[in-house]
């Protein structure tokens, strides 16, 4: 197998090695779809890569949804509601004594106030995309976005499933990859109530997080606000 002992390898030299592996002296692109912000920091000042970043934002009803679904058990409940008070302090009050779906909200916003800052301060040229831009305006999107990453579009882009490609997919992925089908997470409109839609939606606190790098909320995910190219 292609990556075989790439994990004993010191993180530092992992991509040049997978580099060298698939193509020779010749340029490679490596998407390195890590979601975790320490994994950035131990790779990004290493001057053979030219690291361009995607922050790939997902609706925030969806997580809500996800993590009460999640998060069932009373005292489970009682951790993520003191440990997202403890994080936002300046918002604690009404994580404390708010609804479960403002404290999940709060821990949202928690996680992407976090990447924000990361990208920030990382020294590298970033995008944000949507989960459902990529969704319901593909192609437009990756017009937007390719170029940003120093990339050109190409229309097979849109039929990723039939490219051929090195990368590791999850064997339960493998299906939908086949497909290439790219679907947004909309369970949420059918299984959160009205009341805790409004207590989502009426935050100002992700309101304003939201329209400071040009999204907005709107009945089928969060989108690139109209004029703006997207964040």
């Amino acid at each position: 197998p292609l990556y075989t002992g790439l994990d004993e390898l010191p993180v530092a030299n992992r991509h040049a090695e997978i580099g060298r592996w698939v193509g020779g002296n010749s340029p490679v692109v490596i998407v390195d779809n890590s979601k975790k912000v320490k994994w950035l920091n131990l790779i990004r000042k290493n001057p053979d890569y030219e690291i361009v970043l995607v922050h790939l934002l997902r609706d925030p009803r969806a997580l809500v949804m996800r993590w009460l679904n999640t998060y069932t058990l009373a005292a489970s409940r009682r951790t993520q509601r003191l440990r997202v008070a403890r994080r936002m302090p300046k918002h604690s009050l009404k994580i404390m004594f708010g609804s479960w779906e403002t404290v999940f909200v709060y821990k949202w916003l928690r996680e992407n106030l976090q990447i924000a800052r990361c990208l920030e301060a990382s020294g590298c040229d970033f995008a944000r995309v949507t989960y459902r831009d990529m969704a319901f305006a593909a192609e437009r999107t990756l017009q937007r976005l390719m170029p940003e990453l120093g990339l050109a579009f190409d229309p097979v882009q849109l039929r990723f499933g039939e490219s051929e490609t090195l990368g590791t997919i999850k064997t339960q992925h493998e299906g939908t990859v086949r497909r290439s089908e790219i679907k947004p997470d909309l369970l949420w409109r059918d299984q959160l109530s009205a009341s805790a839609l409004l207590d989502i939606e009426s935050n100002k606190t992700l309101q304003g997080y939201l329209d400071s790098v040009g999204l907005e909320l709107v009945q089928d995910g969060i989108t690139a606000r109209r004029g703006d190219g997207g964040g």
